[in-house]
């Protein structure tokens, strides 16, 4: 912690390591950057008037902040939350100043919580349509686990490598496991519908595959030529003499231009 705030406490525990880091900038940015100029209180809002000062100290931006207590409601000017969906420094200022200590939870998006669903255990969570509720939460609680001690233990060669061992570990139980209770063909049959979500396989199936597709392109081994091919393959051919223009071309009489340009004059 480079600042001594419950805020940047709070955003530790409930954002993502990444979002955490945007956030923690932005509250240092609050401490350094930003004075506040007046407050005053309408219908019951805290209005407070900041100004912001660039690094340079050549920049002032003026700002207005309106804060309701205990609702934790704020509003600021320059709708910085809604185009980047973290609060500014300028709200950070007054929450501080009024000494709250947390983020209000309003403002603190789903998607960049740590406790967010990842996509592959959403999926996982439709394709298991009867996992119970209970043993997903343990299901979400596991990976968020194992996500942290990922993030953390990269930095140290040793942790990571003692980490890396004792999951080999668990993955060797995991798969003496698996062979003791090896199920039968009914079983597996009855595991792989539970898989798929079937909830009972029908007596008479209707639906079958087609018996053969044809689309676009099928039927024929041939593709199709581009034109440079084409250019190539003509380029190629043996050339003869044309009675119609005494030159050595691909065309012959019945198809010379300059013999057709000819006749059509002479008409």
């Amino acid at each position: 912690m480079t600042l001594p705030s419950s805020l940047l406490e709070h955003a530790a525990a409930v954002y993502t390591k990444n979002i955490f880091y945007e956030v923690k900038k932005e509250i240092f940015k609050a401490t350094w950057y930003c004075s506040i100029d007046s407050v005053e209180k309408i219908d019951g809002w805290k209005v407070v008037m900041i100004t912001q000062t660039d690094k340079s100290k050549q920049l002032k931006i003026k700002c207005k902040v309106e804060l309701k207590l205990p609702e934790k409601e704020v509003k600021c000017s320059c709708n910085h939350f809604i185009r980047s969906g973290i609060l500014c420094r300028r709200i950070f200022v007054v929450l501080k100043n009024n000494h709250v200590e947390e983020i209000p939870e309003q403002y603190i998006l789903r998607r960049w919580r740590r406790d967010a669903i990842s996509s592959h255990l959403l999926a996982m969570k439709h394709v298991a349509m009867e996992t119970e509720e209970d043993t997903f939460k343990i299901l979400i609680e596991a990976y968020n686990n194992i996500e942290y001690c990922l993030d953390d233990f990269k930095r140290s060669n040793e942790k990571f490598l003692e980490f890396v061992e004792k999951t080999r570990t668990l993955k060797q139980e995991a798969m003496e496991f698996g062979s003791s209770n090896q199920t039968s063909p009914d079983n597996d049959e009855e595991e792989i519908i539970r898989m798929l979500g079937i909830r009972s396989i029908p007596n008479e199936i209707n639906i079958h595959p087609p018996a053969s597709i044809r689309i676009k392109g099928s039927g024929t081994k041939k593709r199709m030529v581009s034109a440079i091919e084409k250019v190539v393959a003509a380029a190629k051919k043996k050339t003869r003499m044309c009675t119609g223009c005494n030159q050595y071309a691909n065309h012959n009489w019945r198809t010379c231009k300059v013999r057709l340009a000819r006749e059509s004059k002479a008409d």
